[in-house]
């Protein structure tokens, strides 16, 4: 039986994908809060990782020096917003059934740097909430069509740099325990083929994408401001998120539904 790997279909994963039908997987399309989902419930056996919920499983799952950062403005998570960061206390917010780690980086901004209160989460986006978080693909067309009016726009890796200096890490690349190490290098070797061929030719990559994230320049624009692989100061980044998260009690609530 073949494993069973996780696609993410946005934009910023696209460069990790060139020749991946050689290798011997069974693919399945899934936003990063569905491969968590699956992750814990034993029905993946890796892929692009969110974040948040790679440290709910990494006793299972082993990860690479690969995956989704960003040292500043990310550009592709997005919190809208009526009310300003500090005068949000008692509102609500609409969250996308997409994100995993956003969602709690948005919640340590606003409950712990920003010390809001009666903060009320859905993700219901017809009751006109005080403000939205959007991810990936979501985002840059919110941004780029104003589909909805909102004042004021937070980009929360750039609050995050702004914060502690160090890059964020939206996600990585991880895989069980148990597979054979042989499988591991082959898709190990597979990513960094496609990662280099692709960062030597970002627009290529980028016209993969549609017109509704932005022009050819600002969707090439934006995958320029990635941090593919993971270096010294990523993990510093990743580990002072996990010690957030753990003073805030928010890795117990792997799988909460908002």
């Amino acid at each position: 039986m073949k494993p069973v790997i996780g696609k993410i279909p946005y934009l910023n994963s696209f460069p990790f994908y060139f020749g991946w039908e050689h290798l011997p997987v069974e693919t399945v399309e899934l936003f990063p809060k569905q491969l968590g989902e699956l992750a814990r419930e034993g029905k993946i056996d890796g892929g692009l990782l969110s974040l948040y919920d790679y440290f709910t499983v990494e006793d299972e799952f082993a990860s690479l020096d690969l995956g989704i950062a960003a040292r500043g403005a990310v550009k592709s998570i997005l919190l809208f917003s009526n009310c300003p960061l500090w005068d949000l206390s008692g509102k609500q917010i609409a969250v996308s059934d997409q994100t995993a780690t956003s969602f709690r980086l948005m919640r340590l901004i606003l409950e712990e740097k920003e010390k809001q209160t009666g903060l009320r989460y859905t993700s219901d986006f017809l009751q006109k909430p005080t403000g939205m978080l959007l991810i990936g693909n979501q985002a840059l067309a919110e941004k780029k069509n104003k589909l909805r009016t909102y004042r004021y726009l937070y980009d929360l890796s750039e609050f995050w740099y702004h914060w502690t200096g160090l890059p964020f890490v939206f996600a990585v690349w991880a895989f069980r325990k148990t597979l054979p190490a042989a499988f591991i290098d082959k898709v190990k070797i597979r990513l960094e083929s496609s990662l280099e061929k692709s960062l030597a030719n970002l627009e290529k990559v980028a016209a993969l994408g549609s017109e509704e994230l932005g022009t050819l320049e600002e969707r090439t624009n934006y995958l320029r401001g990635i941090i593919y692989r993971l270096g010294p100061e990523e993990k510093k980044g990743l580990e002072l998120f996990k010690s957030a998260l753990v003073r805030a009690k928010m890795l117990e609530e792997a799988g909460a539904v908002v």
